[in-house]
């Protein structure tokens, strides 16, 4: 339709975001929100049609498009309301046999499941109705995330339960009106943000100032910005022990068990990729304003929390950091997270989604269950299980407090960046993790378990490996290494994110840097501490030592200075390889023996 026959309306920040995407990468239906109703008993389908036909005419948010304007900037149209009799479409599989008729709606729901919606022209809502026989129905409801959220489900849920139910009476639901549409949210949302946009983009800065540019777990397969984003799962759940023993901690810490749960699954992650603070993604509803309780829209914001650890930070501190961290990110929860990215200058790429690549979403079981509990007079209605196929992040965490009192949920990943053998032992690891938190709250956080003792003594065991018999002349790394380097100089030694470095260009390296510090005095039983980042230079910098005759003294950057300083003094470390950023960052005490760092490039 023509936009001069359109009305314009105010779009979200979230919205805008969304557009973009689709504008970068095409069409997807990775925001797609599916509803899979199983219908029992006898289904009016007019009545249904119209009752659906009634919710897009009362929500403006269903009928939003976003179009380019001249200038390539998104703006809102508003489509009218649909008066087409037929907008719930059908599919009748009632002359099938039982076997064929299963077959064909389960490829019924997938086909729905991952059709993309064109945002340009679509209602954001798509309904269609699956006839399995004379008493049973399956009902396809598909939402487009930049008009709903789950909070929106519940509404949505509620709306078509009241009018089927009064159109089948013969009457109009008794809706009362809505204060607002979503659009005057979301210019409310733009104009509130003008007067006070710096101040929380500047407390947002200060609490993600230490924070990573990405999360760095170990991949699985390459990194590509046109990869599929394959969804994998993987369920979970704890006993009833361990989870009444994490409330209890919580209760005594003063602290909710979302905190205590979030900055354990962050505290996991940053031991496993090796950080010191990961940031981690969760939802919140938007909805702290009585005018928008029912509203069907995109409200949902999401929070960055950053899990920050060290060798300082013990699990009762772990518990109050995480605290602190969704206390203070809960003070701008009305910062869209868009401006957020925008406000923080992050780079943008198709790669991975900016500021935190992982998620956590925490919920108890009444509040998933009110989620699409649509109630038709007549009818038993169940909710069917729909698997996403893709995923948005590199790894998403939803744990659920059930009705038993226990913990459980699912992990899942992007299948193209890691194996499920991998994720399943993130998984253990955060369950041990939890284990040993409520055993030893007072045990330093680097050093409480990611290993359970069965998978433990698995790893020594794989990794003792076979024993090789060697030549007396090649008993030392350095000769190893000397050796494969004479067999195939050109073959690869080491690969780091983009970079790889060849046997031979690894050997002529480290030979450089090795008389360099045999001039400075190393040799046998002098210790050469090394304070690198992961990296090329770092493995240069290692065989080097080992060259010289020294010992090797590796220093992790994310120490604070002090515990740097007791570690060299404590070592009588006389020589330092670092690069100048980290030398810069260390702020060496004077009563140091450092006298002639060698610093890499």
């Amino acid at each position: 339709m023509s936009e001069k026959k359109l009305t314009r309306v105010a779009i979200s920040s979230g919205q805008r975001r969304l557009w973009t995407l689709d504008q970068l990468e095409g069409p997807s239906a990775t925001y797609n929100i599916p509803q899979v109703l199983h219908l029992q008993g006898k289904l009016e389908i007019e009545i249904l049609n119209q009752a659906l036909l009634l919710l897009i005419a009362r929500h403006e948010s269903l009928r939003t498009v976003i179009r380019a304007n001249k200038n390539g900037s998104p703006i809102g149209l508003l489509l009218p309301a649909p008066n087409d009799q037929s907008f719930l479409t059908q599919i009748d599989l009632r002359k099938l046999d039982a076997e064929s008729r299963e077959l064909a709606l389960s490829q019924c729901i997938r086909d729905e499941v991952d059709r993309p919606f064109d945002l340009a022209n679509d209602y954001s809502l798509r309904a269609r109705v699956v006839r399995v026989d004379a008493l049973e129905n399956v009902l396809l409801l598909t939402f487009h995330h930049q008009a709903s959220d789950g909070e929106s489900a519940v509404v949505f849920a509620r709306e078509l339960s009241q009018a089927y139910g009064s159109l089948l009476r013969g009457a109009q639901p008794d809706w009362a009106p809505l204060p607002i549409q979503y659009s005057d949210w979301a210019a409310w949302q733009q104009q509130t943000l003008e007067g006070n946009l710096e101040q929380k983009i500047a407390r947002a800065k200060a609490r993600l100032a230490d924070a990573p540019e990405s999360l760095s777990l170990p991949l699985d397969h390459p990194r590509q910005a046109t990869r599929a984003r394959r969804a994998g799962y993987l369920s979970f759940e704890l006993s009833v022990e361990l989870t009444q023993a994490l409330s209890a901690l919580a209760v005594r810490q003063g602290a909710t068990l979302f905190a205590l749960l979030l900055g354990a699954y962050g505290a996991t992650l940053a031991r496993i990729a090796n950080q010191s603070t990961v940031v981690i993604g969760s939802p919140v509803s938007g909805r702290s304003h009585v005018e928008t309780e029912s509203l069907i829209g995109f409200l949902v914001n999401t929070l960055a929390i950053p899990v920050s650890i060290d060798a300082t930070c013990d699990g009762i501190e772990l518990i109050a950091r995480a605290k602190k961290s969704v206390e203070e990110a809960l003070i701008d929860q009305d910062l869209p997270f868009e401006r957020l990215v925008d406000g923080l200058g992050v780079e943008r790429s198709l790669s991975q989604t900016p500021v935190f690549q992982a998620s956590f979403t925490f919920a108890m079981e009444d509040e998933i269950e009110n989620t699409g509990n649509v109630q038709f007079e007549g009818m038993n209605v169940k909710v069917l299980d729909v698997i996403p196929n893709l995923v948005k992040n590199d790894l998403s965490f939803y744990l659920t407090f059930n009705s038993q009192r226990i913990l459980s949920g699912v992990m899942a990943y992007d299948a193209d960046l890691f194996e499920e053998a991998s994720v399943n032992n993130w998984r253990h690891a955060f369950e041990s993790f939890l284990i040993g938190l409520v055993k030893e709250p007072n045990q330093s956080v680097l050093t409480l378990p990611l290993l359970n003792e069965s998978a433990y003594q698995a790893v020594i065991t794989q990794s003792a490996g076979e024993i090789v018999e060697v030549s007396e002349s090649l008993r030392t790394l350095p000769a190893l290494f000397e050796s494969q380097v004479r067999r195939d100089p050109h073959a690869t030694a080491l690969m780091f994110e983009e970079q790889q470095v060849s046997y031979g260009e690894l050997d002529r390296r480290s030979n450089q840097l090795a008389r360099y510090l045999i001039k400075q005095g190393v040799g046998p039983d002098l210790t050469v501490a090394v304070l690198l980042d992961r990296s090329i230079e770092m493995m240069v910098a290692m065989l080097a030592v080992l060259k010289a005759g020294g010992v090797y003294l590796p220093l992790d950057p994310n120490y604070p200075s002090e515990r740097l300083a007791f570690i060299l003094n404590d070592a009588k470390a006389s020589v330092m390889i670092a690069d100048q950023a980290n030398y810069d960052l260390l702020e060496l005490s004077q009563s140091l023996a450092i006298e002639a760092p060698a610093l890499i490039d």
